[in-house]
């Protein structure tokens, strides 16, 4: 048989999304003697759609759950491949032969935002218990792959995320900081705390919010300002954290920066004194080691995957206090010993985190499943 690759990642993610970052870093690090494409499901795929126009639906207007329904239409169309690489768990459901994939976590069901999206989720996750191979994204994940699904413990295997060499410190000259201060107002600010999410609820935003509220009015400490990166993935969620700030009366203190360029946000990590990441449900948390990477302290949640990617290199705190979070921004802002000691210990604690580790594990999983 005629095979168009050894091993073709299937792939329906963004460039800029973390998601997209993975598929893009695991492909530009993959050994060379290893025979691998990226096919993205993707409306305008000419890989997938020549010659096949019955395949292009007006699906293409529906919400993005919907777009599902066209995959499954598509997934007859995709190029032979000896194994497929599905990239996230969203779309386990399309069964290829053989198949393995990559799993962030199970939201959808473990955390489901409606009944809705714990049905699509039960749907959408419905291949991970046929996969060959299942990679997960940490030892926590792995644990809710085994409590929601019946798969036999030695068919997960942990790979890690990496941090791309693109996070590190940067010198003066490369931070331009006059440029960075007319985009982002810098020089209006003394301590900046910076937050990378698409504000979901299990982001936790709201608890930074209050939080800064505390380090504000109970710590006597307002020299800080806030800068939330990243496009909300549902606007309501924006909205309610918009409210909280006027009414807790934080306007001068929070910025809503929207999408921030990849090129920015690595001169914003540089520049920021403090990254906080209070998730409350994360299957890795990649910001966290971005941060730590350009030599940014942080604080993040003690729970799910988080202990495991920050290690002793950061300060942890439950999510579900506000006041503990407020005490842990309030110290490192006002510590500068102690500041500099997370500085010293979280750049040397991400540089374990790598793609070409990362690309070498699962190429030996390709190895495992083709042979």
């Amino acid at each position: 048989m005629q095979y168009h690759s050894d091993v073709g990642i299937i792939n329906n993610t963004k460039t800029g999304t973390g998601l997209g970052v993975y598929v893009n870093e695991l492909l530009s690090h993959m050994p060379e003697n290893e025979s691998v494409d990226n096919i993205v499901l993707d409306y305008n795929n000419q890989q997938i759609l020549s010659g096949r126009d019955g395949i292009v639906t007006k699906v293409r207007k529906y919400p993005h759950e919907y777009k599902y329904i066209w995959y499954l239409r598509a997934k007859k169309y995709l190029p032979k491949c000896k194994l497929y690489h599905i990239s996230n768990q969203n779309l386990s459901f399309l069964n290829l032969r053989p198949q393995i994939v990559t799993c962030y976590d199970v939201f959808h069901i473990s955390h489901p935002r409606s009944t809705f999206h714990k049905l699509f989720g039960q749907w959408a996750y419905s291949g991970l218990k046929n996969a060959e191979h299942i990679i997960a994204g940490s030892e926590y994940t792995k644990r809710m792959i085994l409590k929601y699904y019946k798969i036999d413990p030695r068919n997960i295997t942990v790979v890690y995320a990496g941090v791309s060499n693109k996070f590190r410190p940067l010198s003066e000259v490369d931070i331009d900081k006059n440029t960075l201060n007319q985009k982002y107002g810098l020089d209006n600010y003394d301590k900046i705390i910076l937050h990378v999410s698409n504000e979901q609820p299990h982001k936790n935003v709201s608890s930074i919010i209050e939080a800064l509220h505390t380090v504000k009015n109970k710590h006597k400490f307002g020299d800080f300002h806030l800068l939330k990166a990243g496009n909300p993935q549902y606007i309501q969620d924006n909205v309610r954290h918009r409210k909280m700030v006027r009414d807790l009366h934080l306007e001068d203190k929070v910025t809503f920066c929207g999408y921030i360029p990849e090129t920015d946000l690595v001169k914003l990590y540089n520049v920021s004194d403090l990254f906080v990441f209070p998730s409350l449900h994360e299957g890795f948390g990649l910001p966290v080691l971005e941060a730590m990477a350009c030599g940014c302290p942080v604080i993040a949640s003690n729970t799910t995957s988080l202990p495991e990617v920050v290690g002793n290199a950061g300060v942890m705190v439950n999510p579900y206090s506000v006041d503990e979070l407020a005490t842990a921004i309030f110290e490192l802002l006002s510590d500068k010993d102690r500041s500099e000691d997370q500085v010293r210990l979280g750049t040397e604690w991400a540089k374990q985190f790598t793609w070409e580790k990362c690309a070498l594990e699962t190429a030996k999983i390709y190895e495992w499943t083709i042979n």
